[in-house]
């Protein structure tokens, strides 16, 4: 049996893409599309976007959308859901990092609650760069 898909497309200055690059304090925008192929028991679907830090010791997460319910509800076979949505990055970010022993890794990442059962997860990274200031002012 197919499982539900989903797909982010984030709003850049080129148009639409499946990926994005953000500098700090700025503001991200995109849109959730979750196809469902057939019926699913869920109380919901749930979207969050943060940065998600590990490596060497304790794993730690900082939200920019702390995880919300998006969509409460069982879902029906051929049904599309649409989502926009919009998430400021913080000025202080962290900006996305891969180093020796530690990785920041920013995504959206999406979660069908499925009651009494593995819930269901997405993840569409991103990448969070250093804010550019302008010299001139």
């Amino acid at each position: 049996m197919a499982e539900p898909q989903a797909y982010v497309r984030f709003q850049t200055a080129s148009g639409w893409s499946e990926s994005a690059v953000v500098q700090a304090g700025q503001t991200l925008t995109g849109e959730l599309t979750l196809r469902v192929p057939h019926d699913v028991n869920a109380r919901g679907v749930l979207l969050e976007v943060s940065c998600k830090v590990h490596g060497r010791g304790t794993d730690e997460k900082v939200a920019a959308i702390e995880e919300s319910k998006i969509y409460e509800g069982d879902l029906r076979a051929g049904q599309d859901l649409q989502v926009p949505f919009e998430a400021h990055i913080s000025g202080a970010g962290p900006c996305t990092y891969h180093g020796r022993y530690i990785k920041m890794d920013w995504a959206v990442r999406v979660r069908i609650d499925v009651p009494m059962w593995f819930d269901k997860r997405y993840e569409f990274p991103f990448t969070v760069v250093p804010r550019v200031r302008d010299k001139t002012a």
